[in-house]
C-alpha cells in the first residue's frame, strides 16, 4: 500500500520537477529607450536569452502589454545550452512616458520572465 501511494505521488511530481528544471537567463530584464519623439518612429532593442539547463525549453508564447509593442523570437524552443535573440520594438509616436512589458511563457504557460521597457516621449 505504501509503495502504491509513493508511486502515485512520484508520478504526479515528476512532470512538475521537469518543468522547473529549465534555467532560462536573460542578459537583462529591463531596457530604457530614453527620450524619443514622433520623428523617431519605431525604436528597437534585442535581448539575449540563454537556456543554461540540459533540457530544451519549449516556448509557450510571448505577451506584450500594449499593441504598440512587438516581440519576436522566431522559434518554438531554445535548445539546451543555446542563446537566442528576442527582438522587441515599440512604435514611439504619441504615447507619452510609459512602461511596457513583454512576458515569456513556457509551454505549460507559466510565466518565466517579465521584461520591462521604458520610454519617454517628448
Amino acid at each position: 500500500m505504501r509503495r502504491a501511494i509513493l508511486t502515485a505521488i512520484l508520478t504526479l511530481l515528476i512532470p512538475f520537477s521537469c518543468a522547473f528544471a529549465h534555467e532560462i537567463r536573460f542578459d537583462r530584464t529591463e531596457w530604457d529607450f530614453g527620450t524619443v519623439s514622433n520623428d523617431d518612429g519605431t525604436v528597437f532593442h534585442t535581448f539575449e536569452i540563454t537556456n543554461s539547463s540540459d533540457q530544451d525549453f519549449r516556448i509557450g508564447g510571448l505577451v506584450t502589454s500594449f499593441s504598440c509593442v512587438r516581440a519576436y523570437i522566431g522559434r518554438v524552443s531554445i535548445k539546451a545550452g543555446e542563446t537566442v535573440k528576442l527582438k522587441v520594438s515599440i512604435k514611439a509616436g504619441g504615447y507619452g512616458p510609459k512602461e511596457y512589458y513583454v512576458i515569456l511563457f513556457d509551454s505549460d504557460e507559466r510565466k518565466v520572465e517579465r521584461i520591462r521597457l521604458k520610454i519617454n516621449h517628448i
